[in-house]
């Protein structure tokens, strides 16, 4: 991590973000410490709109990763914000980095930012508030097939508490795919927790898809991506136990399908979108067939 007492180090004139010269970031990163809440969100909003942009990461991005990270940890009002934006610069399709041209490639130098500075950010997991703990996830994900084996380890020792005990179950959801990704191939499809099902379901389709349809489900499942890009909800509902009807819904009936229902949240500034994903999705309670029934009311 790199304090903004350092930004005058980089030659930032010399580098280039989506709209040329990228000798403004530096006052966008000071303006993150500066207490103004206004201030903070447009830079925020700056950076998530030149140093990434649709897509897209340059010359200035890696640079800036270092600055960012160190600000997850002084500006906590704005922790999740700053960390969607070092998973968001990260992302990439695992493929991509066996292309001879990932050595040169701006996404190349940011990941390997991320890499250096992700041992600062693990504290980050154990955060009290859960949005934070699932962007950390996010920042963990965005790397997850470039992690040296003995920092695979330290990570993996972090995120399995997440899934076996968060008491959020979208976490729990989160820290699965993760762990999933680290070689754990855990599919608890029998889960309690509808979020932990439809995430097993759905990673275990994803290993069944091959070519893009595969980077899909890759791709949705770590940051910025939404499940209407898959089309494949259907096929991985199908997976899933049936979940019982108790007591019964109507003569003879126990059980009910799973009817996935995917909910989407734009989030942060910028339009990106935090990260809906096979993790988010929710079983909706549908009404039973059967008699109706009616709930007493108190003192009756």
């Amino acid at each position: 991590m790199r304090p903004p007492t350092e930004l005058d180090r980089v030659p930032w004139d010399d580098l280039t973000h989506a709209y040329g010269p990228a000798g403004d970031v530096p006052e966008l990163i000071r303006a993150l410490y500066q207490g103004d809440e206004d201030a903070t969100g447009e830079a925020i909003d700056e950076l998530f709109g030149t140093i990434h942009h649709q897509g897209t990461v340059y010359r200035a991005s890696a640079p800036a990763v270092p600055f960012v990270a160190h600000a997850v940890h002084h500006v906590p009002d704005r922790r999740v914000e700053l960390l969607m934006l070092l998973a968001t610069l990260a992302d990439h399709d695992p493929e991509d980095a066996e292309s001879p041209h990932w050595p040169t490639s701006p996404v190349a130098a940011v990941c390997a930012e991320l890499c250096r500075v992700l041992p600062e950010l693990l504290p980050c997991l154990r955060d009290p508030e859960r949005a934070v703990r699932r962007a950390a996830l996010r920042v963990v994900a965005a790397v997850a097939d470039l992690l040296s084996a003995e920092f695979r380890t330290t990570a993996v020792s972090q995120i399995e508490p997440l899934y076996a005990t968060d008491p959020v179950p979208a976490v729990r959801a989160d820290a699965l795919v993760v762990l999933n990704w680290f070689g754990r191939l855990l599919e608890p499809l029998e889960s309690p927790l509808p979020e932990v099902r439809v995430a097993a379901a759905l990673y275990r389709t994803g290993r069944s898809l091959t070519g893009p349809n595969r980077s899909r489900i890759r791709q949705a499942s770590s940051s910025r991506y939404s499940l209407r890009l898959l089309g494949s909800m259907e096929t991985a509902a199908s997976l899933l136990p049936p979940q019982k009807c108790d007591p019964p819904c109507g003569p003879g009936i126990t059980e009910r399908p799973v009817r996935p229902r995917v909910r989407e949240k734009a989030y942060g500034p910028g339009g990106v979108e935090y990260g809906v994903s096979l993790r988010s999705a929710r079983i909706p309670r549908r009404r039973c067939p059967g008699p109706r029934r009616r709930r007493p009311r108190a003192g009756r």
